[in-house]
């Protein structure tokens, strides 16, 4: 092939080829469409027959990359000038399209502008992404602090809510080194050196960091350093996104300050007005809950104070129950041994009363018995009055009366001895009448002679006889009185003894109450006394916590005058 076909063929070749991959169009000087390849339809999603003969610009709503109008567009084309850039179009369906096209002016061999043809490539992904970044990053620098330098760290440029962070103008920091946002010491640190190090070999920090702002104010921020890289993979740049946590830091470093001092036992903490922003409602919480708490130690102060006073009320009246309870015991030992030995007297006297009351009857007995012998002797004495004056004539009669009389006169003087001091006298009497018998009998020897004399005799004996026996009769009279009088006390004493013997159980049973009550009383003792001994504890973990008042002192009850141990 010779170089005259080469030169013939290449420009066909090259055509075939672009349109195999570029979107190719041609206009005619007025901008309407005259043809346009299968890649331009797929790309602007219209029918072919849809395009030729419409105007490029109306149909495709064509305008530059950033919307604005194209502006002599058309005009520089007639005038053969040639046109390249980055345009923004319509597709059918509404949506934006963006091509990098070059218009070309082409002439006829008259040199007339005989049609523009449009090379162009289909960039809308690219741009589209590219778009969404810069929509990004304009959204994170309107919300974030934002800040570029160059490789070594000096300040290129930064955003107003940097520069409003930070409290400085662009002009003030701009040239300068980071290093004016930190502390010199810090800055003169390896750490700070580690830092733009990596940043210079493309490595990124993300992390809290404490910065300087104007005034030597300190800030906190959240930041990440990022190296951006060129072409060649060489870092270009570092941009750096910030978030002021000033406000969040102190809040956390003045809450974690108040816990920790609450923790030592000061609830006079209260998180101050520094605190504010999103961080006002947990000081409020905070402040209310040290408040609540405050309130809740003091009352459980006074409450300790109120029980621990209580409890030595309790102590006190345990003690002083002991102390009645000993007494009221030796109260009644001594009652006991009292009644113990009223007891025994009470025996003795109702076993002393008992047979004095036999006694009594025995001597009623012989009492009656005696006056049955006094009738009999006054019976005998009145048969003698009578006979008395027959007396001679019955001598023989007589001497038998006179042994019987004597007879009856050694019984009636055993009967005397037998009455004791109450038969005395009529043991006299009865002497009397053994001496009559003994008369009697000798007077039976010489009745004649002593008959006058006995008759006088007689008379005499039964008016002695008769006055024995009103005595006698008087006589069984007291003794009848005496032994119920006797009887009487023998019951009395009989019941007295009953009622001693159930008041000495009585008082066992007392003393028995009464020794429970003492064990009782200790018992109360010691739980107060344990009572008291806890509050104190309650009180020293109580005084643990500092809450601006001062609590009511808390004494233990243990060594308190009339404390008694347990």
């Amino acid at each position: 092939m010779s170089q005259e076909e080469i030169i013939h063929l290449e420009p066909a070749q090259a055509m075939a080829a672009l349109d195999q991959v570029q979107c190719i169009l041609t206009c005619d000087p007025a901008g309407r469409i005259l043809r346009i390849n299968d890649i331009g339809l797929k790309i602007t999603g219209y029918q072919r027959d849809q395009l030729l003969g419409q105007p490029l610009t109306d149909l495709l709503a064509l305008s530059d990359a950033k919307g604005g109008e194209l502006v002599g567009f058309w005009t520089d084309l007639r005038q053969g000038r040639g046109q390249c850039g980055e345009y923004r179009g319509t597709g059918r369906d509404g949506q934006r399209i963006y091509l990098n096209a070059s218009f070309v002016p082409l002439r006829d061999d008259a040199g007339q502008i005989a049609h523009i043809t449009c090379f162009a490539v289909d960039v809308t992904g690219a741009k589209t992404a590219a778009l969404a970044a810069t929509r990004q990053i304009d959204a994170l620098q309107r919300a974030q602090a934002f800040i570029e330098f160059t490789p070594a760290g000096e300040i290129v440029t930064a955003n107003a809510n940097f520069l409003k962070v930070m409290g400085y103008t662009l002009e003030e920091i701009q040239g300068r080194h980071h290093r004016m946002f930190c502390d010199p010491d810090h800055a003169r640190s390896p750490e700070y050196e580690l830092l733009w190090d990596d940043l210079s070999n493309g490595r990124f920090r993300i992390g809290e960091f404490r910065r300087v702002c104007k005034g030597n104010r300190p800030v906190w921020i959240v930041a990440s350093y990022n190296p951006i890289l060129d072409n060649a993979g060489k870092v270009q740049k570092i941009v750096k996104y910030a978030s002021d946590v000033t406000e969040a830091k102190l809040a956390i470093e003045e809450l974690v300050s108040g816990l920790e001092r609450m923790s030592h036992g000061d609830l006079t903490i209260r998180l101050s007005e520094k605190v504010a922003g999103d961080f006002a409602g947990v000081r409020d919480s905070f402040n209310f809950s040290m408040e609540s708490f405050t309130a809740m130690v003091n009352d459980i102060r006074r409450r300790a104070d109120e029980m621990n006073g209580e409890a030595g009320e309790i102590s006190r009246g345990a003690v002083d129950l002991a102390r009645r309870g000993e007494s009221q015991a030796a109260s009644l030992e001594q009652t006991a041994a009292a009644v113990e030995q009223i007891s025994g007297n009470v025996s003795m006297t109702s076993q002393a009363a008992c047979e004095a009351d036999q006694l009594a009857r025995g001597a009623q007995d012989s009492v009656l018995k005696g006056a049955e012998i006094v009738a009999q002797a006054m019976a005998a004495m009145e048969r003698i009055d009578q006979h008395t004056r027959h007396m001679a004539k019955f001598t023989r009669v007589i001497d038998t009366f006179a042994f019987q009389t004597n007879l009856l006169s050694i019984n009636a003087a055993v009967e005397a001895a037998r009455a004791g001091e109450v038969g005395r006298g009529f043991a006299v009497v009865a002497n009397e009448v053994r001496n009559l018998a003994q008369q009697s009998a000798k007077a039976s020897q010489n009745i004649a002679e002593l008959i006058s004399k006995s008759e006088t005799e007689v008379k005499t004996g039964v008016d002695l006889v008769r006055a024995a026996g009103t005595s006698l009769d008087a006589i069984r009279g007291s003794m009848s009185d005496m032994v119920q009088n006797i009887a009487g006390i023998a019951h009395a004493t009989t019941e007295q003894a009953t009622g001693v013997r159930e008041v000495s159980e009585a008082l066992s049973q007392l003393d028995n109450v009464n020794q429970a009550n003492l064990s009782l009383s200790d018992r109360y003792a010691n739980a107060a006394t344990s009572l008291g001994t806890q509050i104190e504890e309650l009180t020293q973990v109580l005084s643990a916590f500092q809450t601006g008042q001062k609590a009511a002192a808390v004494r233990s009850i243990l060594g308190r005058p009339g404390h008694r141990a347990a």
